[in-house]
């Protein structure tokens, strides 16, 4: 999914770069994901964050119901 994303602001394709040379260096991808998210809302409250930024900070803010309810189940039962 990274790989196909380019935005023409410097600083958001920076991070993008970053989270995807994580990912081949076999990070954890919640831990890549989480930290993308961060940053970018960092740059979003210094209000740096392009138009292209904001949409992409949306699509990856969204919640995953497949995943958080697999996680927060996972903590009921241990």
């Amino acid at each position: 999914m990274l790989k196909d994303i380019t935005l023409s602001n410097p600083q958001e394709q920076v991070l993008i770069d970053s989270a995807i040379n994580e990912l081949y260096a076999k990070k954890n991808k919640a831990v890549v994901l989480s930290s993308l998210k961060r940053e970018f809302g960092k740059l979003a409250m210094q209000q740096k964050l392009s138009a292209e930024g904001v949409k992409f900070l949306s699509k990856i803010s969204r919640p995953n119901i497949n995943v958080d309810i697999a996680k927060s189940s996972t903590t009921w039962f241990q």
